[in-house]
Order: C-alpha cells, then sequence, then structure tokens
C-alpha cells in the first residue's frame, strides 16, 4: 500500500473524519495521528478512504500510544437510513472494497466496519469476519422478515 499525498494530520481533520476521544498533542514534531485514541471515518470517495486508512497504519505501524484501530463507518449502507452520510457515496460492497479491507485489517490493530447487510452479500461478511474484521450491522433498512 503506497502512502496518498496527503499528511496524516490532513487526512484525519477532513469533517468526515470523527476523533473521539480528542486529545490535542501540541508537542508532535511531525504530522502524524497522535491525536488519536480510536477514530471513525463515516462514508467518503475511496480517496478519502485510503488516506484514512494509509493514517491509520501509519499510527499503528509508529505505536502510537492509544491508537487502537479504525472504525469505517459505510460505504455499504441503506440510503433509507443513512443518517449524516453522503446518499451520492453509499455504494453496494464490490470485490475491490473486500479486497481493501481484507488488506487494512493486515495494518491495523482492530479494524471496525459498520455494514447494512442487505448491501453487502452474506459470504462477503463471512470473508471479512475470517479475516479477522469486526463486522457491525447498521444504517439498515432490512426487516425481521
Amino acid at each position: 500500500m503506497t502512502t496518498p499525498p496527503l499528511s496524516c494530520v490532513t487526512a484525519l481533520s477532513r469533517p468526515s473524519f470523527r476523533q473521539a476521544p480528542f486529545r490535542p498533542v501540541s508537542s508532535v514534531s511531525k504530522p502524524t495521528a497522535a491525536c488519536l485514541r480510536r477514530a471513525s471515518l463515516i462514508t467518503d470517495t475511496p480517496e478519502i478512504t485510503a488516506a484514512a486508512v494509509a493514517a491509520g497504519a501509519l499510527a499503528a505501524q509508529q505505536k502510537v500510544p492509544g491508537f487502537l484501530g479504525l472504525h469505517l463507518e459505510g460505504p455499504h449502507l441503506s440510503v433509507a437510513r443513512k443518517g449524516a452520510h453522503d446518499p451520492a457515496l453509499i455504494r453496494p460492497m464490490t470485490d475491490v472494497d473486500q479486497a481493501m479491507l481484507i488488506a487494512t485489517r493486515k495494518t491495523l490493530p482492530v479494524l471496525l466496519t459498520t455494514i447494512a447487510p442487505e448491501s453487502v452479500d452474506p459470504a462477503r461478511i463471512s470473508a471479512l469476519v475470517e479475516a479477522g474484521i469486526v463486522v457491525s450491522l447498521g444504517h439498515s433498512d432490512t426487516g425481521y422478515a
């Protein structure tokens, strides 16, 4: 995986990238994800997702104190239950998306992804779980039947 031209600080300061809890670190001498404890990226473009993943991988590689991993919330959600997610960026999971998530898990201590089950084939969900990804089902418009 190559690092995108965004610094960690740039990638992680996008409005769609939430930091919780946020702990500013004024003594950081170079751009890193040092201000994070855990981080979530809501549905965004593949480029922004790649930048966030690269920033998380860098934080894990540098053993940033308190960095727990990433939560990728979307883009494989129900448009009907999108909440704050941009509906133009919501899409079904593809082979490329699945491969990216599995590759990302290898670079992070923890990877959590939130998906709507109607947007992701059950075999894909199984493959994600088998790869060690924590899969959360949410933003779903599916019924109980």
